[in-house]
C-alpha cells in the first residue's frame, strides 16, 4: 500500500512539474537553490521547495547537501 501512494504522489508531482515548467526550468539552470528555481518558473517559493523535496526524495532530482543546491542527476 505505502508503494502504490508513493507512485501516486510521484506520478502527481510529474504533472504538477511538467504544468508549470519546473521540470524545464530546472534542466536549463545551473544547480540552484529551490527559490531561485520557483523564481525561474514564476513561483511561490514554498511550492518549488516542495515539489523539489518529492522529486529529491524519489531520487528525480540530486540535491547537493553543503549548498542545498538542486540539480537533475547526470544521466538527464
Amino acid at each position: 500500500m505505502l508503494g502504490m501512494l508513493n507512485n501516486a504522489i510521484l506520478a502527481l508531482m510529474t504533472s504538477i512539474g511538467h504544468r508549470t515548467g519546473l521540470f524545464d526550468t530546472t534542466t536549463i539552470l545551473p544547480p540552484s537553490t529551490s527559490a531561485q528555481i520557483a523564481a525561474a518558473a514564476g513561483l511561490h517559493k514554498r511550492y518549488g521547495r516542495v515539489w523539489l523535496g518529492t522529486m529529491v526524495t524519489t531520487g528525480v532530482v540530486d540535491v547537493e547537501p553543503a549548498s542545498t543546491h538542486f540539480v537533475f542527476p547526470a544521466e538527464w
